[in-house]
């Protein structure tokens, strides 16, 4: 009974000193004079009160793009993380291109690019039985090409270029050519399968040229095209601005054609002498032109150059048209070889009495003004840092004196 009245005191004391507490309350509440307001006062006191909480609070646009970007970051993250997934449970060529295509800012790994190419050259070994495994090699190099980060873009399209520089004749014709020439009926023929009169003869087709009309699972869009190759997102890794834009998209343009010109030491070029067929031969170093034009657009800014992925493209692109490593010629060199082929053999035909087709004729002038031009102006802006180089390619063209003089007996043949 002790315990109970002595708790019982408690609880009266406590009460008592909650009604002071409560009193108290009451005391303060006075001091910000909400019992002398009137109604008016009173609602532009809570206004006051609820504009103040207002801008505390962020707006709408704000918290979209908040969870945009952490949308974006997550989706980012989750798409490294399954990279690095796929390419450890995947085969050894997967695994290289998934490692060789990693979107980070250091440069293709040679260990990763040495691997694919070496593939390619066992492509038909490795394979599985009636598979077209240059198209498979080609798809899986576009897929990487639509990624999303610039720098994985990038990296396929260094691949893809070192894979036009490795290969040789016959591979190139692998890859750029399928099929065999046939004969296929018209639409609505009823001999659909037999080669009468209303079927036609159908060349080989072109393996790249037919991919560009089919389309890409992933991406719903057509395969090598330049719009879906240039859309992507740096995720806040990595700059991403016109320059990269116009970089990536100049790089695309450049390998593509290269890689449809020519195999990977441009013996299209050099294996015609000056017996072969003239046109053939003005037709190639035409090509060769439109090659060298492509790349002199590479030209990008220095503070872009800084970036090891941009710098390792530039640089097989240099090594590829100008200033050819050890061991190999670069495409400026073998046009200017060409070139003098060209017009030496030009010169023996009319000396023979031989003449040459108006259309030859035109061709020709404009090709020796283009050289003489691109060398004089050109050609030093394109290689800088390489003095020793610069002399060596200026000599591979003939003299400014033998390309003026061809130029007049040109003109007067045209005359």
């Amino acid at each position: 009974q002790g315990v109970e009245e002595e708790s019982e005191c408690d609880y009266e004391e406590e009460e008592d000193e909650g009604e002071e507490d409560f009193e108290g309350d009451e005391s303060e509440s006075d001091d910000y004079g909400v019992d002398s307001l009137d109604d008016g006062s009173i609602n532009k006191w809570v206004l006051g009160k609820v504009d103040s909480l207002r801008d505390r609070l962020p707006d709408g646009d704000t918290v979209v793009a908040a969870s945009k970007d952490m949308k974006s970051t997550l989706a980012s993250r989750a798409r490294t993380a399954f990279r690095e997934i796929k390419g450890q449970h995947s085969s050894e060529f997967e695994c290289a291109m998934i490692k060789g295509t990693r979107p980070d800012d250091s440069p293709a790994k040679e260990k990763h690019v040495s691997r694919l190419i070496e593939t390619i050259q066992v492509f038909p070994r490795t394979s599985a039985y009636n598979s077209d495994y240059y198209f498979m090699m080609l798809h899986k190099l576009w897929s990487r090409m639509a990624e999303h980060d610039w720098r994985t873009v990038a990296k396929s399209l260094f691949i893809f270029h070192r894979m036009a520089v490795s290969v040789d004749p016959s591979l190139h014709l692998e890859f750029v050519q399928v099929g065999q020439a046939c004969f296929t009926s018209t639409r609505n023929s009823p001999h659909r399968q037999l080669p009468t009169a209303h079927c036609f003869f159908r060349p080989p087709l072109k393996r790249f040229n037919r991919m560009q009309r089919l389309t890409h699972k992933k991406t719903k869009a057509t395969y090598y095209n330049l719009e879906t190759l240039l859309t992507v997102r740096d995720d806040g890794a990595a700059p991403f601005g016109p320059g990269t834009a116009k970089f990536l998209r100049a790089y695309a343009v450049f390998c593509f054609e290269r890689f449809l010109s020519f195999s990977g030491r441009f013996e299209e070029l050099d294996s015609l002498d000056e017996g072969a067929d003239l046109r053939k031969l003005l037709g190639q170093l035409k090509q060769a032109r439109r090659v060298l034009e492509k790349s002199v657009q590479l030209k990008t800014s220095k503070s872009l150059l800084r970036h090891e992925v941009v710098a390792q493209c530039s640089a097989l692109a240099m090594a590829d048209c100008f200033v050819a490593e050890r061991g190999r010629r670069s495409l400026w060199e073998v046009f200017g070889e060409r070139l003098g082929a060209l017009l030496s053999a030009q010169r023996t035909e009319a000396e023979r009495g031989g003449r040459l087709a108006p259309s030859d004729i035109e061709a020709t002038s404009r090709l020796v003004e283009w050289a003489g031009s691109f060398r004089g102006e050109r050609l030093g802006k394109v290689v800088v840092a390489n003095p020793r180089a610069l002399a060596r390619l200026k000599k591979t063209l003939p003299a400014d004196k033998e390309l003026e003089e061809h130029g007049r007996w040109l003109a007067g043949l045209a005359a």
